[in-house]
């Protein structure tokens, strides 16, 4: 994680205290290694332990919510916030971390990303005072395209943070030779930011990143122009 450099940092696919990862609780391994601040949001119970998305912040988490997202008999996804008080911010941000459903027919994503438009307009009620009009970043594996009908679904409410010179180099699965750009941050349409930079981090010298995930990084850098 230091290798990111980053403010606030959205996981997916983590295991704490499962039998298949040896009983650790990768998230508080993680976060300890990176000295940040950290939660977790469990999706299922899984081999002796659980297994959700989790959430890393360089600032005390002030609050924290797991909500279930429409799974059918597939794998329940959630949709995990966390509220955090940045400095030189007048209000907290607020992070929504999620993994969507992978099937190519799309209708459970759907359902899905729906859902989380519902808790843009909060047609759904959540533990945030004022959550309609918080700064919110959604961000996580969304297992579609930017082209695709979720990520249009979602553009009713949200923003997709892109490199504007080139969309296409945006992909970021398999890790070893990436084919599709299926993990994407967007913003609230309730805020104006300026995208600094937006980039899929690569394999280097330094760093295997396939050694350690099947999905590169996606790191923006983004400036608060309007609340």
């Amino acid at each position: 994680m230091a290798l990111l450099d980053a403010d606030l940092i959205s996981l997916n696919e983590v295991d704490r205290l499962t039998k298949r990862s040896g009983g650790v609780d990768q998230i508080a391994e993680i976060a300890k290694e990176a000295k940040m601040y950290y939660s977790f949001g469990k999706a299922i119970d899984f081999d002796g332990g659980e297994y959700g998305v989790a959430f890393l912040s360089r600032f005390p988490i002030l609050n924290s919510q797991t909500i279930q997202l429409p799974s059918g008999d597939a794998e329940q996804r959630v949709a995990f916030i966390n509220e955090v008080q940045a400095p030189n911010f007048d209000s907290p941000i607020v992070m929504i971390t999620t993994h969507l459903d992978f099937t190519e027919d799309h209708k459970l994503q759907l359902e899905q990303v729906r859902a989380i438009n519902d808790l843009a307009v909060a047609n759904v009620d959540v533990d945030f005072k004022d959550f309609t009009t918080k700064i919110k970043i959604l961000a996580g594996d969304f297992n579609d395209t930017y082209n695709g009908p979720a990520l249009q679904e979602l553009s009713r409410y949200w923003n997709l943070v892109k490199d504007e010179d080139d969309r296409e180099m945006m992909r970021t699965w398999p890790a070893s030779n990436p084919m599709a750009d299926l993990d994407h941050i967007l913003t609230s349409r309730g805020q104006v930011w300026e995208v600094k930079e937006a980039q899929v981090l690569e394999d280097s010298e330094d760093f295997v990143w396939s050694n350690v995930t099947d999905h590169l990084p996606v790191v923006a850098t983004l400036k608060l122009i309007e609340q």
